[in-house]
């Protein structure tokens, strides 16, 4: 750069040109080595100043402190932030509320024009709780009530941060919107909700919203997160994250999950209270990158008085969620359009569903659904009741290891199209024989082709020829029998005896002229021997009609048991492992000296490594050992829908 380029902003007070190294101070150029020996600096400490921040020089500001803002998070900030507000309406002003706790008891109207900025430039995580921090006592237990922050035309709210210091998680109230966006174009940005719980509404009654803007905004949110229903052109909401973890830190009174793995009591109110992200009357909205974790419904679409919405949406995930994509209405002319979506149910909820399409007593109201390259971790991926068209082109369904014994897509209305996608389940098993995608009577006509699945794709057909179907990887046979005999050296057929389990010591043994394996080591008053099913037919609910036949050597007086990884939510042996370590029957020994078989009837088995690491373990108890010879696994058949 020229040392004489206009372009160049000098430093008030001091300039300096780096090439050449000429400095003027009050006037008087000087060189580097001159400038140094006045101020006393070596050359390693010279700092050339940086250029002021961002408006900090420029007018156009008012700050609320100039209206007695205190910010000290005691003394009521409402009327100061108010009266700075309805100066900047009639001066144009920005109004700048520095770092500071303000705290504010009554909702705030964004006049018309009105820009108001906080000291972040981006979200904040909940601790510190510092930067520009609204301390809201506002709409307790009216969620009617006046919003926090109420926008209307050409407004915006950025960089702060609202936290509700009343709101506990031991006694959760209602609270009204923290925004309201109404009239044309307003923006929400960079703004972080520590514990809001309606979080963003737009349109309001009778009011309608244009072009809002959303952007940029994290938090915990507890029973809605951001509502949209009467925006009649484009509205945008972009970079938005919702997580219990901002209600997590002591600061702001919440607490994270427990010690043991259970849900403390912030994530357990959002898994049954909380709706993500709800859409109905709204214009060509443009959704991209959200994302939410642990809630009730991740994304939901209603009709309301107003209507129902059109939305392209991208990028956009739900995760620990019952209901990932919940449709109730769209409008009929323009699809609701999903691309690169992500969705994940919480494991132990056998009833969570990735999309739910309901019928509708106005067909109109329901439209076209299309998803492209989305992906499902759900115990069931897809209910669709849709009147309508429904798609899905490459995508990715993965049966969360099989636990409901239900078809991951299933349709019973309207027009339904599955192209190019894959069937998996979790840790690479594959679905059980019959439960990827089901057609039910009632569908008008369907397109399934070139799918394929990690043992290959079935496909039961209730519509007869009004299905198209074809060339979709072929469904394996299911394997019948899976078994481990146990000699000196054992014979596994997709069975292991797990020999250095740390509560048995497995060891070789001769008994009765044939050889088995006993368990030397004594634990809490029994004696285990723990099993692994390392046959993906079986594995994750693969086959949950078994029988466990178990060839044993009657020695000794005492009694064994069978105790093994189920489905059955009831059994709380483990409260964070429902299912797990579910009983069986037990035999009785009386020391006869012969070989016997005992036989376990199942009809729930899971077998996903919820027993100590194994599948199911034999407990052998009244000082008896256990002394096997061979255990077999035998599927009782092909489970049917209910």
């Amino acid at each position: 750069m020229m040392k004489d380029d206009p372009s160049k902003e000098p430093t008030p007070g001091i300039e300096g040109e780096r090439n050449n190294a000429v400095f003027s101070v009050g006037g008087k150029r000087l060189s580097r080595r001159d400038f140094m020996m006045m101020s006393g600096m070596s050359a390693a400490s010279l700092t050339i100043p940086a250029k002021a921040a961002p408006h900090a020089d420029l007018g156009g500001n008012i700050t609320v402190k100039d209206f007695g803002a205190a910010g000290d998070g005691i003394h009521d900030d409402t009327a100061a932030i108010q009266l700075s507000i309805d100066t900047s309406a009639t001066t144009g002003d920005r109004v700048i509320l520095p770092a500071g706790k303000y705290l504010v008891t009554d909702g705030l109207k964004v006049r018309a024009g009105v820009a108001i900025e906080g000291a972040a430039n981006s979200p904040r995580y909940n601790s510190p709780l510092t930067g520009t921090v609204i301390l809201a006592k506002v709409g307790r237990d009216n969620e009617d009530g006046p919003p926090l922050f109420e926008l209307v035309d050409s407004t915006s709210v950025s960089g702060i941060t609202v936290y509700y210091p009343d709101q506990k998680a031991k006694d959760i109230h209602p609270y009204s919107w923290t925004f309201n966006l109404i009239n044309n174009d307003n923006t929400v940005e960079n703004v972080t909700l520590i514990n809001s719980y309606n979080g963003i509404q737009v349109g309001n009654g009778t009011a309608w919203n244009v072009r809002h803007r959303i952007r940029s905004v994290y938090g915990c949110v507890l029973r809605r997160g951001i509502y949209v229903d009467g925006c009649s052109d484009v509205g945008r909401i972009e970079n938005v994250h919702f997580h219990g973890q901002w209600w997590w830190s002591r600061e702001v009174g919440g607490v994270p999950d427990n010690s043991d793995g259970t849900l403390g009591l912030v994530n357990q109110y959002l898994k049954d209270n909380l709706e993500a992200f709800t859409f109905g009357r709204t214009d060509w909205e443009y959704v991209i990158n959200t994302f939410v974790f642990i809630a009730k419904t991740g994304y939901r679409f209603i009709k309301t008085k107003k209507g129902a919405g059109s939305l392209q949406m991208v990028g956009i995930g739900a995760d620990a969620v019952h209901t990932g994509i919940l449709v109730e209405g769209s409008v009929s002319w323009l699809p609701l359009l999903i691309t690169n979506g992500q969705f994940t149910s919480d494991r132990i909820e056998t009833d969570a569903v990735g999309v739910r399409i309901n019928s509708n007593p106005e067909p109109a109201a329901i439209g076209p659904v299309r998803f492209v390259n989305c992906s499902f971790l759900f115990p069931q991926a897809v209910i669709s009741h849709s009147p309508l068209f429904v798609s899905f082109l490459g995508c990715h369904f993965n049966a969360w290891g099989g636990l409901s014994g239900k078809p991951m897509v299933e349709a019973d209305n309207g027009k339904l199209q599955v192209i190019g996608c894959t069937f998996d389940s979790n840790n690479g098993s594959p679905l059980k024989p019959g439960l990827d995608i089901i057609l039910r009577n009632g569908i008008k006509s369907a397109i399934i082709s070139e799918n394929m699945g990690a043992n290959g794709v079935e496909i039961i057909n209730e519509i007869s020829d009004n299905a198209i179907i074809k060339d979709n990887e072929e469904k394996a046979k299911p394997q019948p029998e899976i078994s481990v005999v146990l000699t000196k050296f054992p014979i596994e057929h997709g069975l292991l005896l797990m020999v250095n389990h740390p509560e048995s010591k497995c060891i070789p043994v001769v008994a009765g002229n044939r050889e088995a394996w006993t368990s030397e080591k004594e634990y809490s008053g029994s004696y285990f021997m723990y099993f692994y099913v390392d046959a993906p037919d079986f594995e994750f609910g693969g086959a949950p009609k078994v029988t466990i036949e178990v060839d044993y050597f009657d020695e000794t007086k005492g009694s064994f048991t069978i105790m093994y990884d189920s489905s059955d939510k009831e059994v709380l042996i483990v409260p964070t492992m429902p299912g797990a370590f579910k009983n069986g029957e037990t035999y009785q020994l009386n020391g006869s000296g012969k070989w016997k078989t005992a036989k376990f009837v199942i009809h729930d088995a899971l077998f996903s490594k919820r027993c100590n690491g194994g599948d199911f373990r034999l407990v052998f108890q009244g000082g008896s050992k256990p002394v096997i010879s061979a255990v077999r696994i035998k599927r009782m058949g092909i489970p049917t829908q209910d």
